[in-house]
């Protein structure tokens, strides 16, 4: 786990003011962890291969990888199954409410390993959700330490009522990525948000904020609503976000992650949203709050212009 995870109990807020969980298919995946003065800039590691890799055939199917791209920490890539015969029609299968997993068909993935330069590879945090069709998932896997510059990513695959593993080699290079330390401070009366670190790259869009001083300050509706058993930190949940650049272009939000810090008063907050098509000139944060009694009869966001940073990026 990185420090932060390790400081922070960790929420995860997606969408418009919707608390939700990730579901993680560990059986498959793995084990591990299921699913912040001036303007400073890194290059990092991003690498991207667009063309498509197969693996050996075997008993009438061939897997496909896509896509396989990595940013130094985030490795993601789209897997494919074709061919075979009185197969399962899904290349994964769901699980019954009893919590297991039917393979009585032919041709359904049960397990998924990943090896960088020959040496199995750990991920803390690894997920999928489902392609154009039942043949087809794309994978996410986030490492705590940085992936090389140039390797070699292998595949294997155990898929049901074949004996042997399926397995697909890809070379993976290098790119790079912008990391910005802007160190900027905003205040709404006796609390504050410093932006710590904005990186970006063509996977993600993370932003590291740390709050300082009294949550009931701020405009939150659930703030002294909830009982004795109500922490300050799930006020601060009510607070979302809006990442758009100097175009009005809206990024996604693909998580909000809300942590304590190790000091009294102290919030950590880590943004994941989608990234920009390009490398945008600058970029503004935007938090913001839900009114429900709007007159619309939808929730009305309510920007904190006092909260919000305005970040150069170039």
């Amino acid at each position: 786990m990185t420090k932060l995870e390790k400081a922070c109990l960790f929420v995860k807020k997606v969408g418009f003011g919707v608390t939700a969980l990730v579901l993680f298919l560990c059986m498959i995946l793995g084990t591990g962890q299921v699913d912040a003065s001036g303007v400073q800039s890194k290059p990092e590691k991003q690498a991207q291969v667009l063309n498509q890799y197969s693996s050996n055939k075997q008993d009438g199917f061939t897997f496909y990888v896509k896509n396989a791209n990595h940013d130094s920490k985030i490795l993601t890539f789209k897997l494919e199954r074709k061919g075979g015969t009185k197969s399962s029609p899904t290349m994964i299968e769901r699980e019954s409410p009893d919590g297991k997993t039917k393979y009585s068909q032919k041709g359904v993935l049960e397990h998924l390993e990943l090896f960088v330069n020959g040496k199995r590879h750990k991920f803390t945090r690894k997920s999928m959700k489902r392609g154009e069709d039942s043949n087809s998932f794309i994978f996410e896997y986030r490492a705590d330490k940085p992936l090389p510059d140039k390797f070699d990513l292998m595949i294997k695959l155990k898929v049901s009522k074949v004996k042997n593993p399926y397995m697909i080699k890809i070379p993976m290079k290098s790119k790079g990525r912008t990391i910005l330390k802007p160190d900027m401070i905003k205040a709404y009366k006796n609390f504050q948000f410093i932006l710590e670190r904005v990186e970006l790259s063509s996977l993600t869009t993370t932003i590291d904020l740390v709050g300082y001083g009294d949550i009931k300050d701020l405009p939150l509706p659930s703030v002294g609503d909830r009982d004795e058993y109500f922490a300050e930190i799930d006020s601060l949940i009510d607070m979302g976000f809006d990442i758009i650049d100097e175009q009005g272009n809206h990024l996604k939000n693909n998580g909000i992650y809300y942590g304590l810090g190790k000091g009294t008063g102290t919030y950590k907050l880590k943004l994941n949203f989608s990234p920009f098509k390009s490398l945008p000139k600058t970029i503004t944060i935007m938090p913001y709050v839900e009114n429900m009694e709007s007159t619309t009869g939808k929730p009305e966001k309510i920007y904190i212009q006092e909260l919000q940073f305005e970040v150069p990026v170039n």
